[in-house]
């Protein structure tokens, strides 16, 4: 299945984002100055290494023995719960459309499990730079969940790719 969703990467380079500065009046987006005060407490490029660090595992061969005796319903439970042991707070299933992959990308699977992982409160709460903090370590725990239960999925037989922001 291809896709048909345009993808906006955000970041420094992004279009819109450079179009808001200049409406601004800033010769840079603060966010992404690497001279910002937050970067002394928190540097963002260590927590997406992290998140990097996954990329190579996110594909792999499939056991090609498959299980006897697992109808949907009880493959659905097993990743689900193996969802929640690996530290997801739900995990969903739903059928893949095109409208969910990217323009220029292709998936032969028909079924997407999308896995939650809750932001602590407590530590939003702490102000503007511990919900940025808060949110690269959910990015990267969503990163690792999902690789690991791809492997499981593969594992069990089925063709199954971690689909995170570090995919290529």
């Amino acid at each position: 299945m291809k896709g048909i969703s345009n993808y906006r990467r955000g970041g420094p380079d992004d279009p819109l984002a450079q179009e808001i500065a200049r409406q601004k009046g800033l010769s840079e987006i603060p966010f992404y100055r690497k001279d910002r005060r937050q970067n002394k407490i928190f540097d963002p490029q260590e927590p997406m290494q992290r998140w990097m660090a996954y990329t190579p595992d996110r594909d792999g061969p499939v056991n090609t023995e498959q299980p006897e005796g697992h109808d949907a319903a009880h493959l659905t439970t097993l990743i689900k719960q193996k969802g929640l042991e690996l530290g997801g707070s739900d995990v969903g299933f739903a059928e893949l459309t095109p409208i969910m992959i990217n323009v220029g990308f292709e998936f032969e699977q028909h079924y997407i499990i999308s896995v939650i992982v809750a932001e602590d409160y407590a530590k939003v709460l702490e102000g503007a730079l511990a919900v940025e903090i808060e949110a690269f370590e959910v990015y990267v725990e969503c990163a690792r969940i999902s690789t690991q239960l791809a492997a499981f999925i593969r594992e069990l037989g089925f063709s199954a790719i971690a689909d995170h922001n570090g995919r290529r």
